[in-house]
């Protein structure tokens, strides 16, 4: 079962996957109206993803990758225009050249290919976000910075920006309405606070957008759990923590925050956006 917050409606909604395999392990990505989930020991005992559409209840699994691996990151990028997507895996390493690898399924071919590698010594997180043609994800290499791939091009690049705010191991990638936005912590005057920055395409660099206000800090993170987990979908930015069953969502154009009902299921999140449709699955 995956549960699924409304924002409208401010209430949960249980989203049945028993029409999947048992095999079925982990949600890995999404994408408009689909969904991508790992699935262990499906063939040959080696990991194979499959795309869903859970409002239709159809799914498909993919065919093996290139390389036999369980994924590190994933992300699913759905064209509704085409009704088409891709799926593209990073973060192996290739034996031969020592470079982390990176394949592309497309599903007009039905076929898994090799593209370009991630930069060297560049270790991605699986934070990874879809915007204007290029998934964006941070680094913790050297650089401790962000990367991008071309959708297009099919290659990764190194995104030079204005320092990276906030500290490194506390810090997510969202995207909202085309904005790339880094929700993190940071101390300002001996005060450890949670702040959103966006990236200011002219000057390319990180702009204060908002900070959670004090008493609500303290509350969020009251548990001894430092980590914190977030996703973003149009202008609203939902918040959760690991170990914890409360969740803050933060509207950017409104610059409010809310509590949300407690659900169970975020006390261990992996959090994914859903915009429910017709999206095939071939």
């Amino acid at each position: 079962m995956v549960a699924a917050y409304y924002p409208s409606g401010n209430k949960w909604l249980n989203i049945p996957i028993g029409f999947l395999p048992s095999q079925v392990s982990v949600p890995a990505a999404s994408s408009k109206g689909l969904m991508c989930f790992i699935a262990t020991q499906y063939t040959d005992g080696y990991s194979v993803l499959l795309v869903c559409n859970p409002l239709t209840r159809c799914w498909k699994a993919l065919p093996p990758m290139t390389t036999r691996r369980y994924p590190f990151v994933v992300a699913l990028v759905t064209d509704r225009k085409l009704s088409a997507y891709k799926v593209i895996v990073a973060g192996d390493y290739n034996s031969f050249d020592n470079r982390r690898t990176t394949e592309v399924y497309d599903s007009v071919t039905s076929t898994w290919k090799q593209s370009g590698p991630l930069p060297r010594e560049e270790e991605i997180t699986k934070n990874i976000v879809a915007c204007n043609g290029y998934l964006f994800c941070l680094s913790r290499g050297p650089g401790n910075g962000l990367l991008a791939y071309s959708l297009q091009q099919e290659i990764w690049i190194k995104v030079r920006t204005g320092r990276m705010p906030g500290y490194s191991k506390f810090r997510h990638l969202v995207e909202c309405n085309g904005r790339i936005i880094i929700v993190g912590k940071a101390l300002r005057r001996q005060v450890l606070g949670l702040y959103i920055w966006h990236l200011d395409p002219p000057t390319m660099k990180w702009k204060e957008l908002a900070k959670m206000p004090q008493p609500l800090s303290e509350q969020f993170f009251r548990t001894q759990s430092e980590c914190f987990f977030c996703s973003a979908l149009g202008d609203q930015i939902f918040i959760s923590r690991f170990f914890c069953d409360i969740g803050l969502l933060y509207n950017i154009s409104h610059d409010t925050w809310q509590w949300i009902p407690d659900c169970p299921k975020i006390a261990n999140p992996f959090i994914l956006t859903l915009e429910p449709g017709f999206d095939a699955v071939y």
